[in-house]
């Protein structure tokens, strides 16, 4: 077994270890500044936007947004990207909900 093949290996049994010992998973709003701060991004989901609890496990339908810190504009916006099944009205989210953020000049 080569490195590379070694390498994919022990990724693999740390995923299945991991989903095995799966629980409530949180993920909160979350920024970040550039490092000359010019930039700034933020991720955030109506899940968390609830007063009464903060932070709500499996948040989802996170909207990115890049803001120019210097002329205070957005430069753009993203959603979670979604599907809607055929039949129903819930949403099958298609990539992962944000653990953390990185912004760069």
């Amino acid at each position: 077994m080569n490195r590379w093949q070694m390498g994919v290996a022990v990724v693999a049994v740390v995923a299945s270890a991991a989903a095995a010992a799966a629980t409530d998973r949180y993920y909160p709003d979350v920024a970040a500044v550039s490092p000359n701060g010019r930039f700034r991004v933020t991720a955030t989901s109506p899940a968390n936007a609830s007063a009464d609890s903060g932070d709500r496990p499996f948040a989802k339908d996170f909207t990115y947004m890049l803001t120019d810190t210097v002329n205070k504009r957005t430069v753009w916006t993203r959603a979670q990207p979604s599907l809607r099944d055929k039949g129903t009205l819930e949403r099958r989210y298609t990539e992962g909900s944000p653990m953390m953020i990185f912004v760069s000049d």
